[in-house]
Formats: structure tokens, C-alpha cells, sequence
């Protein structure tokens, strides 16, 4: 039995490294990932997370949608310990700026290409794919 969320892509892309582990929509076509990539993108992508500072502990607000790659952002945070605390595109932003303010998250990472009303903060980071960073 596990006992951390990452630890189930480490014994997934372990036991069955070219079964799907999930897939979804990317643009035009359905992009489907095997549990050996979501292992290499989990780990390429917390090395880049923790690059920018994040570690365990740190609260890490996401504001993401519903997307094949947003789950690797999960797992590379449990990886290094983070809290994530996810934020819907439609939440109310009173509401979503008190719990910004009353978590203080280390980091703000959006995949919708704006900036989200609730939040004027400089830490805002946009959704990148791992390894496509610097």
C-alpha cells in the first residue's frame, strides 16, 4: 500500500512502463501518455518547480484546466513535498483572493493564458510542459 501519491507513479511506471496511464485532448488530437512518461515528465517537471524555489511544505496554487497535463503538476508538487491547492476557473474572486492571502503561496501557476482576476501577485508563472523551460 502506498503511503504518497507520487510513490504510485514510481510503482505504476515500474510494474507496466508502456501502459496508458492516462490521455486526453491536445488541440485537434488525443494525446495518451504511458505510466514511463508520466514518470519522466513528473520528474523533469519537479526539477524545474523546485528550480523555481518550491519545496516541501511550500503551497503552490494552480489554476489549470482540465487538461492531459495537469495531473504531472500534482505529482511533480507531491514530489517535492508542496501542498497544492487547485483553484477553479470560475471561483468567486472575493473568495479567491482571501484564500491566496491566507495560504501565501510560495507560487501561482495558470494555464489559461491571462492573468486570473483574484490576483495581482508577481509570482504568477505560466503552464509550461515539462522540459520545455530553461
Amino acid at each position: 500500500m502506498s503511503s504518497h501519491l507520487y510513490s504510485l507513479v514510481l510503482q505504476r511506471a515500474k510494474s507496466t512502463p508502456e501502459s496508458v496511464a492516462f490521455g486526453g485532448q491536445d488541440g485537434l488530437t488525443w494525446r495518451t501518455l504511458t505510466s514511463r512518461q508520466v514518470l519522466d515528465l513528473t520528474e523533469r517537471l519537479a526539477a524545474e518547480l523546485a528550480g523555481h524555489g518550491v519545496g516541501p511544505g511550500d503551497r503552490v496554487v494552480l489554476w489549470l484546466p482540465n487538461h492531459w497535463y495537469t495531473p504531472l503538476y500534482f505529482f511533480a508538487l507531491w514530489k517535492l513535498g508542496a501542498v497544492v491547492v487547485p483553484f477553479d476557473r470560475e471561483m468567486n474572486p472575493d473568495a479567491a483572493g482571501r484564500i491566496v492571502d491566507s495560504v501565501a503561496p510560495r507560487l501561482l501557476i495558470s494555464g489559461y493564458g491571462e492573468r486570473p482576476a483574484w490576483s495581482d501577485r508577481p509570482y504568477r508563472l505560466e503552464r509550461w510542459e515539462p522540459g520545455s523551460k530553461q
